[in-house]
């Protein structure tokens, strides 16, 4: 076999031995371009490509350099998996879900000056239908990364959601230990917010209306009762798959996973989903709370190796468990 036709064999095939090579029907001419469409003889449009050789020649593909403006950086940045997070993709679905919260968050109180009326003010009496309609914002956190996994065909996992039977029974084993370790972080948190209360700092203070939201909800139907409580799921839901499955997983593939990195994840998404609550409650107190809980939750979720069931049945428990004790 001579050289030439040596080389044209290695170009036609893949490495596998796959031909790459296709036979016009209609002049005879041999193609062995996978881009073109038609033959370039006689125009005659030539049958496409199996699938299989298709995927296994893009594997092959090598990255190449972009100029983004200021630098040549690799190709490889801004390719998007389909099971891991780039960074400036994972910042996109967070903040786009933050937007779908404020929107719903700027809709539900238009609503509850047009229920009150013009001479309202800003201080809505509660009622169980505005306790139920405030539950609505974070309960919708969970549609726009859900959605954006399934349109691109991305998979499930890339959010921490691990399937595998013997990888979630130890998710929820974890996260049934996390909801313990919640639980009395949160009575630290209330004994901190005490004392703080004590030495005169009254910002720390539980807000009165909160044990009046509390009577409200035990007084109500149980059809109130079970709305509440399923919106309080589809928040817990939310907030896991956004602030960890999407934001906390998009930091590990910016700032890496070394032990001193993920601890400052850990708290930086602890942070930011304080600031967030502190940003429509001006309420100190509870922030503390939620920042330790995501703390203890963000633990949570680096000892079951980043499966997000951990921390949502941690979170879950933990959300259910402090209903039943309002209704109690």
């Amino acid at each position: 076999m001579s050289e030439k036709t040596q080389e044209k064999k290695e170009i036609s095939t893949t490495s596998k031995g796959k031909t790459l090579e296709r036979k016009c029907s209609k002049c005879g001419s041999i193609i062995s371009s996978k881009i073109l469409k038609q033959c370039p003889i006689c125009d005659t449009v030539l049958e496409d490509l199996p699938i299989d050789i298709i995927k296994e020649k893009k594997k092959e593909e090598k990255s190449y350099l972009i100029f983004t403006g200021k630098k040549l950086e690799l190709s490889d940045k801004f390719i998007l998996q389909k099971d891991q997070w780039k960074f400036r993709e994972a910042i996109n679905v967070f903040f786009n879900s933050l937007v779908l919260f404020l929107f719903a968050k700027i809709g539900i109180i238009t609503l509850f000056f047009i229920l009150q009326g013009p001479s309202a003010g800003t201080d809505f009496p509660p009622t169980i239908e505005i306790i139920t309609l405030s539950q609505i914002p974070g309960a919708i956190l969970i549609i726009y990364p859900l959605s954006y996994i399934y349109s691109k065909k991305h998979k499930i996992s890339k959010l921490g959601l691990n399937y595998e039977r013997k990888k979630i029974l130890i998710a929820l084993l974890i996260g049934i230990i996390g909801a313990f370790m919640v639980y009395i972080m949160a009575e630290l948190s209330f004994f901190i917010n005490d004392f703080f209360v004590s030495i005169g700092w009254t910002i720390f203070a539980p807000p009165e209306s909160l044990s009046e939201q509390y009577t409200i909800i035990k007084n109500s139907s149980l059809l109130y009762k079970i709305l509440i409580l399923s919106l309080l799921m589809l928040d817990v839901l939310g907030t896991e798959i956004t602030f960890r499955g999407v934001l906390y997983n998009g930091l590990i593939t910016k700032l890496g996973s070394q032990l001193t990195q993920r601890i400052y994840i850990i708290f930086i998404v602890s942070l930011m989903y304080s600031v967030l609550f502190l940003f429509f409650t001006f309420d100190m107190g509870l922030v503390i709370i939620y920042f330790l809980n995501n703390v203890i939750l963000g633990l949570n979720f680096e000892i079951s190796n980043r499966n997000l069931f951990s921390t949502i049945s941690a979170n879950g428990i933990y959300t259910f468990i402090t209903f039943i004790m309002i209704l109690i």
